[in-house]
């Protein structure tokens, strides 16, 4: 097994409803997570300001790693393509 590079310190907090803030050390800014269109209607919650979800990043992390790995992924979802990933 390699060496550990990195360990994430990050403490999540509930503010309101569906609205979660992120501190993550290193950074000085709050990353907040919420909820938004089809989610929102899922969960049938109505927050007071719209955040992205944490599926967003999970699925942003993904197709980022994708591009940066060089690995083609038009022909099987063809979404990322147009969406520039």
């Amino acid at each position: 097994m390699g060496e550990i590079v990195h360990t994430s310190r990050i403490r999540i907090v509930r503010e309101k409803g569906p609205t979660r803030r992120a501190m993550i050390e290193g950074f000085n800014e709050p990353v907040y997570y919420g909820v938004h269109g089809g989610i929102k209607r899922f969960y049938k919650v109505e927050p007071e300001k719209e955040h992205a979800a944490t599926l967003d990043h999970i699925v942003l992390n993904s197709t980022g790693f994708l591009y940066t790995r060089n690995i083609d992924t038009s022909s099987k979802y063809p979404l990322l393509r147009r969406n520039g990933c």
